[in-house]
Order: C-alpha cells, then structure tokens, then sequence
C-alpha cells in the first residue's frame, strides 16, 4: 500500500508539473512569440476579411486562459491541432516522422 501511495504522488506531480511546464511555455508563446495570422499567411498579402477568418478558424479572438484549456482538451483527446505552416495535421506529421 506504501508504493501505491508513492507511485500516485509521482503520478499526480508529473502531471501538474506538465501542465504548468505547457502553460508557461503557452505564455510565453503568446507573449513573445510570432503573430500566428502571419505565420499562416507567410509573405503573402491577405485582405482583414481573410486574416478575420484565420483568427475566427483558429479561436485566436478568444482569451490565452480559453486557448489554453482547448489546447489542453485537445491534446488529452489525441488532438493535437493543424500545423499553421504544413496545413497538415500536427499528430499526423509526428506518427510520421
């Protein structure tokens, strides 16, 4: 019983520790990071009304916190989203590499 104690604390530290590590690196994407509408609209000039429908396919209208636990939802669903630049998607291009 004392190892199963122990075995579920680890068990629960790995997880928090996860999420807070993706949080802040969320964060800090976010903050310092790349405009995700020109990383899919690359040097190309795109009208607002398509940049608008990027932000609205994307969810980037929402708050980081809402981001986040989508991402979040995702991610423990298996759904790891679409790659902005291969337009593929992201636990496709990694089962494949």
């Amino acid at each position: 019983m004392k190892y199963l104690r122990f075995i579920a604390k680890r068990l629960l530290y790995m997880v928090l520790t996860l999420v807070l590590t993706t949080f802040i690196i969320f964060i800090l994407l976010h903050t310092f990071g790349a405009n995700p509408v020109m990383t899919i609209c690359g040097n190309k000039t795109v009208s607002e009304e398509m940049k608008q429908s990027i932000i609205e396919n994307y969810q980037l209208n929402e708050n980081i916190i809402s981001q986040y636990c989508t991402w979040l939802k995702g991610v423990v669903m298996g759904d790891f989203g679409i790659s902005y630049v291969g337009k593929q998607s992201v636990g496709a291009a990694i089962i494949q590499k």
